[in-house]
């Protein structure tokens, strides 16, 4: 497997229209993807290590449901568009959630990946892990009952979530 990156992407450029709202959502939804793999293969994860075979094991569906989302995305946007606008998932308010993710999401991956030299875990995952897992889990329960699959995603970002937690309440 190759290195992975230690940045994540910034989002696409602001604006657009509903092309551009595309273009952000499909962007968001893998950035997603990347920051809970990161996480799970982390060579330090921030959860307890008797739940990472777990994780690994249960990884393949979690990344099914993304992929399955953003082909979604890609083939119904037009049809999806008006129940994203009711939810804040096109416009500014899109924009804005790009730019939160990208804000949260980039450093934690950083941390992540240069754990030795870091903090200890509890702080990392006050600092890093808690703003990023909040934004993630804000765009994942909007998606959720209008893009279908994002559920297994969400749950397995929820699970790592909670053991993360449980991990710094330990410490």
């Amino acid at each position: 497997m190759a290195t992975p990156p230690t940045t994540i992407l910034p989002p696409p450029t602001p604006g657009g229209g509903p092309n551009g709202d595309q273009q952000t959502l499909v962007w968001m939804l893998k950035t997603i993807q990347e920051v809970l793999r990161l996480t799970v293969y982390s060579a330090t994860p921030p959860f307890p290590q008797e739940l990472r075979q777990s994780f690994l094991d249960a990884w393949p569906s979690a990344e099914e449901s993304i992929n399955n989302t953003i082909a979604t995305v890609n083939t119904q946007f037009a049809m999806l568009y008006p129940r994203l606008q009711e939810v804040g998932l096109t416009g500014q308010s899109l924009d804005m959630k790009a730019a939160s993710l990208y804000y949260h999401s980039a450093p934690y991956v950083g941390d992540i990946l240069t754990y030795p030299a870091k903090v200890p875990l509890r702080e990392r995952i006050t600092r890093f892990f808690r703003p990023a897992y909040k934004v993630m889990n804000s765009i994942m329960s909007s998606l959720k009952g209008i893009v279908p699959g994002i559920e297994i995603a969400k749950e397995y970002k929820e699970h790592v979530e909670a053991a993360a937690e449980a991990v710094a309440a330990r410490e």
